[in-house]
């Protein structure tokens, strides 16, 4: 089964990790060919400091 790493910014409500992981798990779905029952996901919620990248995106 593939497996996916979720990296978050905190605060995020469980309502906003939910639909972030269920686009992901749709993508793999259609563009990886995963299995429809193969959720495995591992989700980390992190502080803006933890989460380092361009400010422009």
């Amino acid at each position: 089964m593939p497996l996916v790493r979720i990296n978050i910014a905190q605060p995020a409500s469980a309502e906003a990790v939910r639909a972030v992981s269920a686009v992901v798990y749709d993508a793999m779905i259609r563009v990886a060919n995963a299995p429809a029952n193969g959720k495995f996901r591992i989700i980390s919620g992190h502080s803006p400091d933890e989460l380092v990248f361009p400010e422009e995106g």
